[in-house]
C-alpha cells in the first residue's frame, strides 16, 4: 500500500516546534506552582517529549488497516494508473500502457494497427471525468491544448504513435508524479480503502470460482475488456483466458488488428497479440526514451 510520505524537513521542523512549545507550557505550569530547579525542568522535558510523540503518532504517523473487498468489477473512480500507484507506491510503465487500453475501452479513442506492430489512435471524445493523469496522457496523444481543450482534429481524427512519441516522452514523468500526488493528498484511511478495493478486485480475478467468473462475463459482453486494463497493469492477463475458455467473447469494437478481418472470431491468439504488440511499440518509441522517475512514491 502507498503510505503517506511527508517531507522530512517539514516533519522535523513541526516536531521541534511542538516540542519547544510543550516545554514552555509545562515549565510555565511548574513555575506558577512554585516548582523550580533542574528536576522539574527535566520532568517538563519528558512530558513534552511524550506529548509531541503522541501528537505525531495520532496525525502524521498514523497507519490504517487494509481490508480487501471482493469484487468482479474494477473499483469505481480508480483508473489503472491510480491503481498501480496506490498498490505499489509508484507508477510503472505497465500502468501507463494499461491506461491506453482503459481509454479505448471507456470510449475515448480507438486503437488501430495500421502496419504490423505500428499503431495509431482515433479521437472519439474527451475524458472529462477522469483523473488528471489520464487527461494529461490523452491530451499528449492528440496534442490538445490543456487550457482550452482544443484538439488539432475532431472526432475520428487519428494520430500515429510515432507522431505522438515526443509529446508522450515529455509528459509521462509528469503523469506519474501527478498520479502519486493525487493519491498522497488523501488521508491514510482513504488510501487503505482504495488499496483494499484494488487488491480485492485482483484477488477475485485470480481466485474466484470459474463458474462465478463466467457468470459475470456472460451477463456483460464487455466484461473481459473492462477488467483487461487492470489485469495488464498487475501482470495477471495470462491467467484470464483459461478461466474464460467457455465464454463467447465478441471482438472489441475499439481495437483493430492489422490483417484481421471484421468477422474474425476472438480467440487466445488475438488476445495475446493485442496485449503484446502495443506495449512493445510503446516500449521502443516512448518508454526506452523517457526519463525515469525512480521510486516516485518516496521522493516527497
Amino acid at each position: 500500500m502507498l503510505k503517506k510520505r511527508h517531507n522530512t524537513t517539514h516533519v522535523i521542523v513541526i516536531m521541534m516546534a511542538a516540542f519547544v512549545f510543550a516545554i514552555a507550557v509545562m515549565y510555565l505550569v511548574f513555575y506558577r506552582r512554585g516548582m523550580h530547579g533542574r528536576p522539574f525542568f527535566i520532568l517538563a522535558l519528558m512530558i513534552a517529549a511524550a506529548l509531541s510523540y503522541s501528537g505525531f503518532s495520532l496525525t502524521i504517523g498514523r497507519e490504517a488497516t487494509v481490508k480487501n473487498v471482493e469484487s468482479f468489477y474494477p473499483p469505481d473512480g480508480i483508473d489503472p494508473i491510480m491503481a498501480d500507484c496506490v498498490v505499489d507506491g509508484s507508477v510503472s510503465n505497465r500502468g501507463i500502457a494499461a491506461a491506453f487500453y482503459y481509454m479505448a475501452q471507456k470510449g475515448y479513442m480507438d486503437i488501430s494497427e495500421y502496419e504490423r506492430g505500428c499503431f495509431e489512435f482515433g479521437f472519439k471524445e474527451f475524458p472529462r471525468n477522469e483523473s488528471n493523469a489520464i487527461k494529461m496522457l490523452f491530451y499528449a496523444i492528440f496534442d490538445i491544448d490543456h487550457q482550452h481543450g482544443h484538439a488539432s482534429g475532431g472526432e475520428g481524427h487519428s494520430v500515429r504513435l510515432t507522431d505522438a512519441a515526443d509529446r508522450l516522452i515529455k509528459i509521462i514523468p509528469k503523469v506519474k508524479i501527478s498520479a502519486f500526488k493525487q493519491i498522497n493528498i488523501r488521508k491514510n484511511r482513504s488510501i487503505a480503502e482504495m488499496t483494499g478495493r484494488v487488491n480485492g478486485f485482483i484477488e477475485t480475478l485470480l481466485n474466484a470460482d470459474t463458474d462465478r467468473l463466467e457468470e459475470a462475463a456472460n451477463s456483460d459482453e464487455d466484461y473481459l475488456f473492462k477488467v483487461l486494463p487492470y489485469a495488464y497493469a498487475f501482470a495477471v492477463t495470462t491467467k484470464l483466458p483459461s478461466r474464460m475458455e467457455n465464454i463467447d467473447i465478441r471482438m472489441p469494437q475499439w481495437y483493430h488488428a492489422y490483417g484481421v478481418a471484421d468477422d474474425y472470431a476472438f480467440d487466445v491468439l488475438y488476445y495475446n497479440a493485442m496485449l503484446r504488440s502495443l506495449p512493445e511499440q510503446l516500449r521502443t518509441e516512448v518508454f526506452d526514451k523517457t526519463i525515469e522517475v525512480p521510486a516516485v512514491g518516496r521522493k516527497y
